[in-house]
């Protein structure tokens, strides 16, 4: 069956649509809205009477399925088609009304391993799965759902959608090469859940769909349309590496793009439907070599993956350090594919002579590239970006962690002193997320914020929450406290690059932080002030 996956369950409840993928079969069930890709057969009935259409893949009948058996079910690991044997009669209930349904499809690819790559997003997204159905269900009245589509893995989350509801996409990639960021969903979905709680946003409740890119351009390119299909009133916290190929999509439907985290992308700086809460981890290269210089470094090196997106943000690093006067050494470029021993790159390093190096190497390239430093002596200060080296990177790296420096637009979501992180982890706890710290990272973080901001520009809306009127809200919307974490000033955003070389990019402070093995920490140096500052225009 297309998207059946194979091994255990995985699940999914987000409103009141259950979706299950597993070996041999799909749960289905009554939906007010068709899945892309599904067929839809001769009307259904509910327990009550009402006649619905029915979801259904190929040719499985339509099938209820009680709170009270997704519960055992989810204990239990049962696989969907023995799930359906075991459920027993329909449960005699009313369906809820319809509400949104996003798409479920085949797990992430596994692309052989190469700098950056990591392939820990599926085992971790389960694990957030299994720990957070349970807290929502016994909320929720359930119907299942299945779908053929073949574009990207979906979920949907929350109350509310429809006529009159607001609906978000947010979109990262999941168990891919170079970039996993499962706490996007996680981050985003605690967000949402807290909102409905709490009445939703002027009464009205939030439905979220979660698009994984699975690092691949065609699978972004099918978020960015879906985005559209689905009629999305804004996109939230996207962390995407392919946002030359996919912000012209979302910029075309004229959907806002809230609290992107760039990697470097020219339209991710000059688009009038982008508000970043911050410049993402593009910023956060940036703002590395004031940071070198504030540990003492006189000059710098770049060691990147040779990616024409990798070279750019090396490129821009470079003229940062040279503008605050640091000697930049020529860049080292590191294949894609094909590595396994870092030694040879970590020797260019210390024949330079940089005092510091910065790492653009993804996750396990950063990790091995670490340890190849220290298996030769380099004394070089160790630098990169926080949402690509974070306290998963920190718990494989252990000791050694304690050697890298990574800057960031936020503080440590370890620190709880902090009352807009204490909050965040309250939330994700309150939401059954696993306390795993792949799931507790900045780029979680960032997606929570953004949820957050999206529904704060949404309360200013006086009738339907649109893409339209959001847009029109966004530009208006000053000065958004979030948490006494960051200030969200979308109408601030200039597109003018005469006047702003990133007129796009919020004038924010980034934090340096360092590692005690698993756990992120404030580095105890001044923060850094616009890390675009010092080129600006």
């Amino acid at each position: 069956m297309p998207g059946a996956s194979t091994g255990s369950a995985s699940w999914r409840i987000r409103s009141r649509i259950v979706r299950a993928r597993a070996a041999g079969g799909v749960l289905v069930g009554v939906t007010g809205r068709a899945c892309p890709g599904s067929r839809i057969p001769d009307k259904c009935r509910t327990p009550s009477g009402k006649s619905v259409r029915c979801l259904v893949s190929r040719t499985e009948p339509c099938h209820h399925v009680s709170k009270q058996t997704i519960v055992r079910m989810l204990d239990e690991g049962v696989p969907a088609t023995t799930a359906r044997s075991r459920a027993g009669p329909p449960e005699r209930r009313p369906v809820a009304p319809p509400r949104r349904a996003g798409i479920r499809t085949k797990g992430p690819s596994r692309s052989r391993e190469g700098p950056g790559t990591d392939l820990h997003g599926g085992a971790m997204k389960l694990s957030l799965v299994r720990r957070a159905v349970p807290a929502m269900v016994i909320a929720l009245g359930v119907t299942a759902c299945g779908s053929s589509a073949d574009t990207s893995g979906s979920t949907s989350s929350g109350g509310g959608g429809g006529d009159g509801g607001i609906h978000f996409q947010v979109t990262a990639a999941v168990g891919s090469s170079l970039t996993n960021y499962p706490d996007v969903e996680a981050g985003a979905n605690a967000a949402v859940a807290a909102i409905n709680k709490a009445g939703g946003v002027n009464g009205k409740q939030i439905t979220m769909t979660f698009c994984n890119t699975r690092g691949d351009v065609n699978q972004a390119m099918a978020c960015a349309r879906q985005a559209d299909t689905d009629g999305a009133d804004a996109v939230l916290g996207r962390v995407d590496i392919y946002s030359p190929q996919t912000l012209p999509i979302i910029e075309a439907a004229k959907i806002p793009d809230i609290g992107s985290v760039s990697t470097g992308a020219d339209l991710d700086y000059v688009s009038p439907i982008t508000f970043p809460l911050a410049p993402g981890t593009f910023g956060a290269y940036a703002a590395s070599p004031q940071a070198f210089k504030d540990g003492g470094a006189k000059s710098m090196v770049v060691v990147t993956v040779d990616l024409g997106i990798g070279i750019k943000q090396a490129e821009v690093t470079g003229a940062v350090g040279e503008a605050i006067g640091l000697e930049v050494k020529p860049m080292i470029k590191v294949p894609t594919q094909g590595v396994t021993d870092f030694t040879p790159f970590a020797q260019q390093v210390k024949d330079s002579g940089a005092d510091a190096v910065l790492i653009q190497l993804g996750p396990t390239g950063g990790q091995a590239f670490v340890k190849a430093a220290d298996a030769i002596g380099l004394q070089a200060q160790l630098g990169g970006t926080a949402f690509s080296l974070g306290q998963s990177e920190g718990a494989g790296l252990g000791a050694l962690a304690s050697r890298l420096m990574v800057t960031s637009p936020y503080p440590s979501t370890d620190d709880l002193s902090v009352d807009g992180i204490a909050r965040y982890n309250k939330e994700l706890d309150d939401n059954g997320v696993a306390k795993d710290p792949a799931l507790r990272r900045l780029a979680g973080l960032n997606a929570w914020l953004s949820v957050y901001a999206a529904a704060e520009v949404a309360k200013t809306i006086q009738g339907d929450v649109t893409k339209e009127s959001m847009l029109e809200a966004l530009g208006k919307a000053k000065d958004i406290d979030l948490f006494d974490l960051v200030t969200f000033s979308p109408a601030d955003l200039g597109t003018d690059v005469d006047a702003d070389a990133y007129p796009r990019f919020p004038k924010v402070p980034y934090h340096a932080l360092t590692f005690d093995g698993a756990v992120m920490k404030d580095a105890g140096q001044p923060e850094i002030p616009d890390p675009f500052g010092p080129i600006r225009g």
